[in-house]
């Protein structure tokens, strides 16, 4: 070996260990081999110029740059030499990173790759998920992973290995130590005080430090860092540099992260709040089940919290630490009975449509369905078929918004054109069977959708196409669409693979189906027990034994905010002022009609929220435990006017 080629695999080596496990990937030694042979050593001209060390081809999810080059390519043993777009990256670190991107961004096609150990195995999966052509492509990576004995760079698997559960268990242990400014898990003395006093004057001008003496302390990135450098929850951390970043740091590295609206309630996940991407202040450890773990502030210390209550406005996969946790499932969702919690939903329905849809769309691929009017699970899965209205129908036939084998969607094409759709029963079919949704009449395109019509879950009907929206992921708006548009790759529905003829079945900005007009957006219901109260008050559920038939097994619960409600009447107008920006009144006359006598004071309300939203994003109110002080009681609603809005 070389010293240049040696560089060359120190510096691979660098960037593949620190995304790698935020991807849970933990074959290193194949990628360096992958990088060593596509590169030529990082001296061939996408490389060398481009920053492309894996030959990735830019394919239609891809937003950036891109270069015209030659390429080899072998198909059916014979070898031929095409032109294709390959991804251009600014240097050798964010072309490591667009590896990863490219394998697990937006499609699980490589998920097989996850938590292989082995690189011939590793080689071998993705060769046969269709990442490379030649028939010697894997003998001849394990013949550099041999040579070079790229092995080395492996993670090791050891008790000491950094993990999703690992970073909660420890954050857990951290509950009721002390928050100290600019500390990481050190033992508070009377050296480290006098040293941060001097660093941090303002940070330090509370009189009960020295109480705190002896006791591990932490800020709020400093609880990630304790566990990132410390053997256990006790042990005295070992600083390192290279892993030394702000919150705002944080959330730059990661390497999978989005706003909360994104958010796949994976245990370990980091939370962040921030009036930006760009504005990060805080960050927190997400438990699972609705808890969060931070460092909260001087007065709080490190605190077991309430995720809904948090006002988290970004996530993040932390890139040091390998993701060995898995996001809460649709069977796992529990409907919350007690008034305790003081923000229950009886059943968020728009949940169970997003998980749904995914679910059928990841068996459509795996089925590799035809094109073919479905209408229901089982047809689909003993016929092999699919279509966009099937998919959308069949999704809320598993959210429970719809019976069974009863199908939706858009009206047929046929003798009608998109100027006749004036209205959304002329848009649609079926609308009266569906239940626990609302219908907005859009008209418009999808850039034009504001963010809270952008959420996963949301269904929305057009001309020709019925799908489902997957929401916003790292800025972009994907859907799942089963549309045929032109055909299919292979005639047959390919996992992500996006054409220009396409759609295929997860699509964003600009493909189809953003083309043509969004005519209905279906909104799943997602309401909490306190939107019922004000519908009860409302009297939109009658009252007696008419209203313990309503609400069912949840009656007492729901009674019970009514009766808060009825006692206090500014705890009733802000939350039927959250009902209104909920868009479960509607506009216009619909809302005065709904709403009745009340009609004058909620909608005055309504505007004071959104004005008092408006002062937050302007920084005019700050975040923080300072937000709450200057809302007080208005606080939970208006920081969710604040998240609701967040793009």
């Amino acid at each position: 070996m070389t010293s240049e080629q040696k560089k060359f695999i120190e510096q691979i080596a660098q960037y593949v260990k620190k995304y790698a496990p935020g991807y849970g990937v933990k074959c290193y030694s194949a990628i360096i081999a992958q990088a060593i042979c596509e590169s030529g050593w990082g001296k061939s001209s996408l490389s060398a110029k481009y920053h492309n060390y894996f030959g990735l081809k830019c394919g239609t999810l891809w937003k950036g740059g891109s270069v015209n080059m030659r390429t080899g390519e072998e198909y059916n043993g014979k070898h031929v030499t095409i032109t294709d777009n390959f991804r251009t990256y600014s240097n050798m670190e964010e072309g490591v990173k667009g590896y990863f991107v490219f394998l697990f961004e937006g499609r699980t096609r490589y998920d097989n790759l996850k938590g292989v150990t082995d690189p011939e195995t590793y080689l071998k999966n993705i060769k046969a998920d269709g990442y490379a052509t030649s028939s010697s492509y894997v003998n001849t990576n394990m013949s550099l992973v041999r040579t070079y004995d790229l092995t080395y760079y492996d993670p090791k698997e050891t008790a000491k290995m950094k993990t999703n559960s690992g970073l909660v268990a420890y954050a857990k242990e951290q509950v009721g130590l002390p928050y100290w400014w600019g500390t990481f898990g050190q033992t508070a003395t009377s050296s480290l005080l006098s040293a941060k006093r001097k660093q941090y004057p303002s940070y330090y001008t509370a009189g009960d430090f020295g109480k705190q003496l002896g006791k591990r302390v932490h800020d709020c990135i400093g609880l990630i860092k304790g566990y990132l450098w410390s053997e256990t929850p006790t042990s005295a951390p070992k600083y390192n540099s290279s892993q030394d970043v702000s919150a705002q740091g944080m959330y730059e590295v990661c390497p999978r992260r989005g706003n909360i609206g994104s958010f796949d309630k994976v245990k370990g996940r980091l939370l962040f709040r921030g009036s930006s991407a760009y504005s990060i202040v805080h960050v927190g450890v997400y438990a699972g089940d609705g808890i969060v773990y931070e460092a909260k502030g001087h007065a709080y210390g490190v605190v077991k919290s309430d995720f809904s209550k948090g006002g988290w406005t970004h996530w993040g996969q932390c890139p040091w630490i390998t993701c060995d946790t898995e996001g809460t499932s649709d069977t796992e969702q529990k409907e919350e009975e007690t008034v305790a919690s003081n923000k229950c939903i009886v059943k968020d329905y728009r949940k169970a449509v997003g998980d749904s849809a995914e679910k059928v769309f990841k068996k459509a691929v795996e089925l590799r369905c035809t094109h073919v009017s479905t209408g229901s699970w089982d047809e689909m899965v003993s016929k092999k078929t699919i279509n966009c209205n099937g998919s959308g129908a069949i999704s809320l036939q598993l959210a429970g918004c719809l019976a069974k084998g009863t199908k939706m969607g858009h009206v047929s094409t046929k003798g009608i054109s998109p100027s006749q759709i004036t209205s959304i029963d002329k848009a649609m079919y079926n609308r009266d069977k569906i239940k626990h949704c609302r219908f907005i009449w859009i008209n418009g395109y999808e850039k034009d959708l504001p963010y809270w019509l952008k959420r996963r879950g949301v269904i929305y009907i057009q001309w020709s196409n019925c799908c489902v929206s997957a929401g916003m992921i790292d800025g972009k708006h994907w859907v799942w669409s089963c549309n045929e548009e032109g055909g299919y790759h292979g005639g047959h529905y390919d996992q992500y693979k996006e054409t220009s003829n396409r759609s295929g079945v997860l699509s964003c900005g600009g493909h189809y189906p953003w083309g043509g007009k969004i005519y209905v957006a279906i909104l799943p219901e997602d309401k909490w027990f306190q939107h019922y109260a004000v519908e009860a008050i409302l009297g939109l559920h009658g009252d007696g034994d008419d209203r313990k038939a309503a609400f069912g097994k949840h009656y007492d619960t729901i009674q019970a905010f009514v009766n808060k409600m009825v006692k206090d009447e500014q705890y009733f107008l802000r939350w039927a002022a959250d009902y209104v920006l909920e868009l479960y009144a509607g506009s216009g006359e619909e809302r005065k009609r709904i709403l009745g006598k009340h009609y004058d004071k909620i909608q005055k309300k309504v505007n004071e929220v959104v004005d008092l939203a408006h002062k937050c994003w302007r920084n005019e109110i700050p975040s923080g435990d300072k937000r709450k002080e200057v809302l007080g009681k208005d606080y939970e609603i208006v920081q969710k006017q604040v998240n609701r809005t967040t793009s």
